[in-house]
């Protein structure tokens, strides 16, 4: 007696209604094969929402909407209709060229040869079976585990996905196309009842609980041997990520690593888990070239049913030996995120923290013991029951959404299964009595403690630029795939890189004649070497021009450059300058400074010349050690290629943009610089438009000024005292600062 159908229904004219059914009747009653019928109700599903009231002129469709057994929705602009023949032929050509696009794609070094069962899988010639996530197919697995007995060894792989969420927009258009395209007797098989109540609230749980059932089930068909494993593709948001993570650790599987990936090649993100099978032994993590662990947990490999002990010399427990504990899960988290900042050397964010964070509570067990006590993660699928048995409505599943944490310290809010352990996480990151993590900026993280700063390998992205360069230089003609992979087997587990920053250092190092199947670099460290050291001496004779005083770094004035030492270059007087009058700081630093222009007590200009974007040594290093002052500039000079390396850095690192903006850096490109000293009468005003990553010389427009002079020229500082010189330092479009 619900109006619910008759509202669909009247989304469309009559004459619309009659050639829908037409379509249909055409399609049910011709005889096609099967595969050429489901395609043709694909194209029918994409016919009915344009042909209907929902779609308002000019082509916006409007959202449908299902509460209470009646349909809303909202019309935008003004509905005219459409023919629903033409809608279909609209529908027809899209599938069309979706599979023409699968049949062009190109096909992967094995191809998947799909048989119907796992016996047949293991006994014949196929290679992967297909099973959607259903109460029968659960127990056909069971069925089929049973009967393979030790045969079960020759499978390796199971590969998963999360089901979505059914929020009430997902179930109403879910029985819509399904009514349509399918029938009265497929859609009765929803869960119906989120239609015809107030609003649907799923919590994460339920996609925890859904997911945990399909990893039980298909958990009998993986041997427990350290090569099989599962992989779980979810949506890349941090709940999705988090329910899976559960939902692993409650069916018993192990987990290996947690990483982004392009999905879809559209530059969606999702993560993968991966995970070993229960039972079987987690693999030695990764290490470094030094053969050094880069576990941060200890017990990353062995039993996965035992982790160490609270003693420093106790042995193994089990991992259910004891209830689960709050507040040792955040000293798991506290001490894996600091690890984690330690071996990367640079601040990270939440979506890379995460994994790592919750790959540490599994090896301790602190994820599995949440896992098997959470009520609403148990009450889903009880370790005793066959792997079919579940509850499938959307009110049973829905029910877990208000549930109580077993603690063994306290008692925790009733709450979500997976946001609990997600504001868990969040919790301790971000905790203001934490001593050794500070927020540096929103969502992301660094380390707080001098000593695990001074202990910090160098930042990964530097690390991750010169590895880049050392493979163009030295590891012979590659191809963009090759690279990748010898990128991505360099740096793993914590050390993995972002995508999008290993794309920025390839496309700063690689020349133009390279290709997709052969990428070279016109870098040589010979040639940069040598224009380092003409820069050098270029810096020097333009600063005397100006009519400042000059400092040449003690470790470069040995080197040669045009027959004559760099040192050369300086006054008797400038190389046995105190330095100490150059600027304030330690004196051991300022020696280093490449090049330095100064006037004692009126202004100083320090230069580190580098040909790459790395600024670990210089920047982050020698550079603390010389504090900001109101007379002082610093310049960083930089290849034109390397710009946009160095502002994909800034974005990425808010502590490197902290101490750019804090200690006055500026960016002064190589051939700006030529062209500045080629000035005839070049000024520190004339220096103005040629400083920043996008200087003036480059774009249309005005810029604020660097300096504020007065008066304008310097050239009295040579014969006197002359008047004093004003510097007024500021922020400007150009500049990083």
């Amino acid at each position: 007696g619900s109006p619910l159908a008759d509202d669909l229904l009247d989304l469309h004219s009559a004459r619309q209604l009659a050639g829908l059914a037409a379509i249909l009747e055409r399609i049910e009653s011709d005889l096609r094969a099967a595969p050429v019928e489901s395609a043709l109700r694909i194209a029918f599903m994409h016919a009915v929402l344009p042909a209907s009231r929902l779609n308002g002129y000019p082509g916006r469709v409007a959202a449908l909407r299902i509460a209470n057994g009646r349909a809303k929705y909202t019309l935008h602009g003004t509905w005219r209709e459409r023919n629903p023949w033409l809608a279909f032929e609209d529908g027809y050509r899209l599938v069309r060229s979706f599979l023409q696009r699968l049949e062009s794609a190109p096909l992967p070094p094995v191809q998947a040869r799909y048989v119907p069962d796992v016996a047949t899988l293991i006994e014949g010639a196929g290679s992967a079976v297909v099973r959607l996530g259903t109460p029968s197919a659960y127990r056909q697995l069971a069925d089929e585990a049973a009967g393979l007995g030790e045969r079960r060894g020759h499978v390796r792989l199971l590969i998963a996905t999360a089901p979505p969420r059914p929020g009430a927009e997902r179930l109403a258009l879910a029985y819509h196309a399904t009514g349509w395209a399918l029938g009265r007797e497929a859609a009765s098989l929803l869960p119906l009842e989120g239609l015809f109540g107030g609003a649907v609230r799923v919590p994460w749980s339920w996609q925890a609980g859904a997911l945990r059932r399909s990893l039980a089930a298909a958990a009998p068909l993986l041997p427990p041997r350290p090569d099989a494993r599962a992989l779980v593709l979810v949506d890349g948001t941090p709940q999705n990520v988090v329910a899976a993570a559960i939902a692993a650790a409650g069916a018993r599987y192990g987990l290996i690593d947690i990483r982004p990936v392009d999905a879809d090649g559209a530059g969606t993100t999702h993560s993968v888990l991966e995970l070993a099978a229960p039972g079987s032994a987690r693999p030695p993590g990764p290490r470094t070239r030094a053969n050094v662990p880069l576990d941060p947990v200890p017990g990353g490999a062995g039993d996965p049913d035992l982790v160490p002990a609270a003693g420093l010399f106790s042995a193994p427990e089990p991992v259910e030996a004891r209830p689960f504990s709050a507040s040792e899960a955040e000293r798991a988290v506290s001490e894996a995120a600091v690890e984690v900042l330690r071996i990367r050397g640079e601040p990270v964010d939440e979506a890379t923290l995460l994994g790592e964070v919750l790959l540490a509570l599994d090896r301790t067990g602190n994820l599995r013991r949440y896992a098997l006590t959470a009520p609403g993660e148990a009450s889903a699928a009880d370790e005793g029951s066959a792997p079919g048995e579940h509850r499938a409505r959307l009110d049973e599943l829905a029910a877990v959404e208000s549930t109580s944490l077993p603690r063994a310290d306290g008692d925790v809010p009733r709450r979500d299964a997976v946001e609990a352990l997600l504001g868990l996480i969040r919790d301790e990151l971000s905790r203001s009595t934490n001593r050794r993590l500070t927020e540096v900026a929103p969502g992301t993280w660094w380390l707080a403690d001098r000593a695990d700063r001074e202990s910090a390998a160098v930042p990964l992205a530097d690390r991750l630029e010169w590895a880049t360069y050392s493979l163009l230089s030295t590891g012979g003609p590659l191809s963009e795939r090759a690279f990748l992979e010898r990128i991505d087997s360099m740096f793993r587990g914590p050390d993995r890189p972002d995508p999008s920053f290993v794309a920025a250092a390839l496309a700063s190092y690689r020349s133009r004649a390279s290709t997709t199947d052969r990428l070279v670099t016109n870098d040589e460290l010979a040639a940069r070497t040598h224009e380092h050291a003409e820069l050098i001496a270029l810096l020097a004779e333009v600063g005397h021009r100006l009519g400042l005083d000059v400092w040449i770094s003690s470790r470069e004035q040995r080197r040669r450059i045009g027959g004559r030492e760099l040192g050369e270059w300086l006054e008797r007087d400038e190389r046995t300058a105190w330095l100490g009058g150059i600027a304030t700081g330690r004196a051991e630093a300022l020696e280093e400074v490449d090049v330095a222009w100064y006037a004692r007590g009126r202004l100083t200009f320090l230069f580190e010349v580098e040909w790459t974007a790395m600024l670990a040594e210089s920047v982050l290093g020698r550079h603390a050690l010389i504090p900001p002052g109101e007379r002082l500039v610093r310049f960083l000079v930089l290849p034109p290629e390397r710009a946009e390396l160095l502002r994909a850095k800034l974005d990425a690192s808010p502590l490197l943009r902290s101490v750019v903006e804090g200690q006055n850096w500026h960016v002064l490109k190589w051939n700006h610089l030529r062209t500045y000293a080629a000035l005839e009468a070049p000024t520190l005003e004339s220096l103005e438009p040629f400083v920043g990553l996008d200087p003036t010389v480059e774009r249309s427009g005005e810029q604020l000024p660097l300096f504020a002079l007065t008066p304008s020229p310097v050239e009295p500082l040579e014969d006197g005292p002359g008047p004093a010189v004003t510097i007024e330092s500021r922020p400007t479009e150009a500049s990083p600062g």
